[in-house]
């Protein structure tokens, strides 16, 4: 079995997180120019996305674009399922980054045990702040900038009540990304090719070709 190896200009995926983790969607990082208000154990936000067709995902991390205003904050940043392009179920809650300083920056939520995002299935980031707690905003664009990436937008939800899981309306697109390797190690968007339609190595991970 020969094998040629072909390669072009990269034209796929962002590196983030862990070797072999991509960016599957993301708004980041935005213009800072809205935001969802300040989240607490009242004012829940939600961002939803839906996963493509293929593989299946292991999740490394959620990136916010947050607002900081004091180093004792301590947000609940959460995946929820979806029904009906809203939250349903808790599926896990992420554990905080260390904050050290206080101010607008991009901060790292990840799980304590492996998460699946399933191919084709749709997830919700929940974030608010439990009872006590500081404040804090997750900050949004204007005009609104939609998230883009392999997965794609489904929603967005706000309320100030309290109530889990968030259904109510809202307009504010705020700011994340969704970093995740593919589950089992399965094919990874192709980091080396290209994969330019009509150039040997088209569709093929790592632009590796076997012939038998």
């Amino acid at each position: 079995m020969k094998s040629a190896r072909v390669l072009v200009p990269l034209v796929v995926a962002s590196l983030a997180g862990s070797a072999g983790a991509i960016e599957i969607i993301s708004n980041l990082p935005g213009n800072d120019a809205t935001q969802s208000a300040a989240l607490s154990d009242l004012r829940i936000k939600s961002m939803g996305f839906t996963m493509p067709a293929g593989d299946s995902y292991d999740l490394d991390d959620v990136v916010l674009r947050l607002d900081i205003t004091n180093t004792l904050s301590t947000p609940i940043v959460q995946i929820w399922s979806d029904s009906g392009a809203q939250p349903s179920s808790l599926l896990a809650t992420l554990d905080n980054p260390v904050f050290t300083l206080t101010g607008i920056d991009n901060y790292s939520f990840s799980p304590s045990s492996p998460l699946t995002l399933d191919a084709g299935s749709s997830y919700w980031i929940v974030a608010y702040a439990p009872a006590g707690s500081p404040t804090y905003s997750w900050k949004g664009s204007s005009p609104s900038q939609l998230p883009t990436g392999l997965a794609s937008h489904l929603g967005t939800t706000f309320v100030t009540t309290g109530a889990l899981p968030p259904v109510g309306s809202s307009s504010i697109i705020a700011s994340y990304a969704v970093n995740a390797s593919v589950s089992g190690g399965g094919c990874q968007p192709d980091l080396t090719t290209g994969a330019v339609p009509g150039v040997a190595g088209f569709g093929v991970p790592n632009g590796i070709l076997n012939n038998d």
